[in-house]
């Protein structure tokens, strides 16, 4: 999940949640140099967060409001 939120001196920042799959290994570092070979600049993360899952509703949606 992508979102965007408020950095300490109020610039929008862009914050990445990333849920590995099962049995795989990669480094924030690693997925932030992917993401620089793919997108603009000003899409690349701010910072990227790994976990074990993300917050879903009650359908399933990722829950944006609880990564915030």
């Amino acid at each position: 999940a992508v979102v965007g939120m408020d950095g300490v001196t109020g610039n929008r920042q862009v914050w990445a949640f990333v849920v590995l799959r099962t049995g795989t290994t990669v480094s924030v570092e690693e997925l932030r140099e992917h993401c620089r070979r793919r997108l603009d600049d000003e899409a690349v993360p701010d910072e990227i967060e790994l976990r074990s899952e993300l917050p879903r509703t009650a359908l399933g949606q990722v829950l944006t409001r609880a990564l915030r």
